[in-house]
């Protein structure tokens, strides 16, 4: 289907393990924002619980 809609991106899980993948790798670079001073830390929490959010959503749009 994204093929044929001229969309060259891989689906979501085939560029990550599973939820928990995504999430880790969405705090990671929360993390990474913390340490540039661009994100406070207590937003963190908020961040991988709005990824965990957001992967459910994709997920369910992928499976139509």
């Amino acid at each position: 289907e994204a093929d044929a809609a001229g969309d060259g991106r891989r689906a979501i899980d085939e560029r990550y393990r599973g939820r928990e993948d995504y999430i880790e790798r969405c705090v990671e670079v929360a993390e990474q924002l913390v340490g540039e001073r661009l994100l406070l830390r207590r937003d963190v929490a908020r961040v991988a619980q709005r990824a965990g959010q957001m992967y459910d959503w994709a997920m369910r749009r992928e499976r139509g």
